[in-house]
């Protein structure tokens, strides 16, 4: 079993706070989600892993990378030790990947792929090894891991189809852009020269959301940054920064998404 803990130099744009390998995995429940990227992979035996309802099966090779806040448990199952390789990230250029993410809940990948991701967690876990420790060669290569995992997710939609380089692609950038100012889906839709129904068709066709679901969705998801690394920002400016002007509706909307309130978030992230 190889493993660090409590690495993370947070100067540096990216870097792991927690990696290692050949770990027997547990039973984890996080009902408020995690609160950096958090990459999980099979090596031996079994697990389940719950993304919200939703139920996978990570046999030897397969992995998932979830998001930061996003509910989420696992646990080994049938009789085999379940064995994993693991990492968490953190970082200025962390938040980055994320917004460049269409689903930015989880990334799962599959069997057929995993020696590309051994190969560079094997890198990270080697840096990690030398003595002295190289701080900017360890974010480098946690970099490279990360980056990876993420276009990953980006290959499994198709962006080259015309309808999401001309609506959902340009309409993601200025939501992402723009998501602590007074955004209208109509008005957004009109920018792009469609209908509202056309934006909500294609947008649901390609990502799975509504726009109104997407925005609401990066929004919660940038609260949730603010709230675990400025914890001293009053929870009115983080609903301003987040594109609530009513802190009150901002409460009812982050409870509503995550089951607790921006406070309890906070409380039990920190």
């Amino acid at each position: 079993m190889r493993t660090f803990f409590n690495v993370a130099d947070l100067s540096l744009p990216v870097m792991v706070e927690h990696v290692g390998a050949e770990w027997q995995q547990g039973v984890i429940i996080r009902y408020q989600g995690f609160p950096h990227f958090h990459w999980l992979q099979s090596q031996t035996g079994t697990g389940a892993f719950w993304v919200r309802d939703k139920r996978y099966e990570l046999a030897p090779g397969m992995g998932i990378l979830i998001a930061p806040g996003v509910p989420h448990r696992y646990e080994p199952i049938g009789n085999e030790p379940w064995h994993v390789r693991f990492a968490t990230f953190q970082g200025s250029l962390v938040d980055d990947l994320q917004k460049q993410m269409v689903n930015s809940e989880f990334v799962l990948i599959e069997a057929r792929d995993a020696p590309v991701y051994e190969r560079l967690h094997e890198t990270l876990l080697t840096r990690l090894g030398h003595e002295p420790a190289d701080d900017l060669a360890i974010s480098a290569a946690a970099y490279q891991l990360l980056l990876c995992l993420t276009r990953h997710q980006k290959q499994t939609i198709d962006q080259h189809q015309p309808d999401f380089q001309q609506y959902v692609g340009p309409a993601i950038a200025y939501m992402q852009e723009h998501l602590a100012e007074d955004i209208s889906i109509s008005q957004l839709a009109a920018m792009l020269s469609v209908s509202t129904q056309y934006l909500n068709r294609v947008f649901n066709r390609l990502v799975q959301q509504t726009p109104s679901e997407y925005l609401t969705q990066i929004r919660i998801s940038h609260a949730k940054k603010l709230l675990v690394s400025q914890k001293y920002l009053k929870i009115n400016v983080v609903a301003e920064q987040s594109g609530y002007a009513d802190p009150a509706y901002f409460g009812k909307v982050f409870k509503k998404q995550t089951g607790v309130s921006p406070l309890n978030y906070r409380h039990w992230q920190t």
